[in-house]
C-alpha cells in the first residue's frame, strides 16, 4: 500500500491545528483524572474556579465523551490524551498520525473541515 506524501503532510498539519483546539477536552479529562485519584468535587471546583455543580458536570460530560462511539469525539479525546501538555514531539505526532490513518479518519468528511486552508475564507 502506498501513501500519498501530500496527504501525509495534510494529516500532520491538521493534527497540529487540532492540538490547540482540544483544550476543553483536556480540561474535562484533567477533572476526571483528579476525581478518579480521589480529589473531591469541591476541591476540583476550587482548582478550576467554578461551582461544585459545574465541576460535577465536567466529570459527567467526560464520562459521556469517553463512552461515545462518535469517531470525531474519540479522535479529539485521543489528541487531548496524547498531548496533555499541549505539545507534540515526534513520538506523539507518530501516535496520532497512526491513529488517524489506521482508522481512516482522514477520509471522514469532518477531518479536514476546520483545517487552516479551509478556515481562510
Amino acid at each position: 500500500m502506498t501513501f500519498d506524501v501530500e496527504e501525509y503532510r495534510r494529516i500532520t498539519r491538521q493534527i497540529l491545528v487540532d492540538i490547540s483546539r482540544v483544550w476543553s477536552f483536556r480540561k474535562l479529562l484533567a477533572a476526571m483524572n483528579l476525581y478518579g485519584s480521589g480529589t473531591s468535587i469541591e476541591e476540583i471546583a476550587r482548582i478550576y474556579g467554578v461551582k461544585p455543580k459545574t465541576a460535577e458536570n465536567y466529570i459527567k460530560k467526560c464520562s459521556a465523551l469517553i463512552v461515545s462511539e462518535d469517531k470525531e469525539i474519540q479522535y479529539r479525546l485521543n489528541v487531548a490524551m496524547t498531548t496533555p501538555d499541549k505539545h507534540a514531539g515526534p513520538e506523539e505526532l507518530d501516535i496520532l498520525r497512526s491513529y488517524v490513518i489506521r482508522n481512516n479518519l482522514h477520509k471522514e468528511e469532518w477531518f479536514f473541515l476546520n483545517s487552516i486552508k479551509n478556515s481562510q475564507v
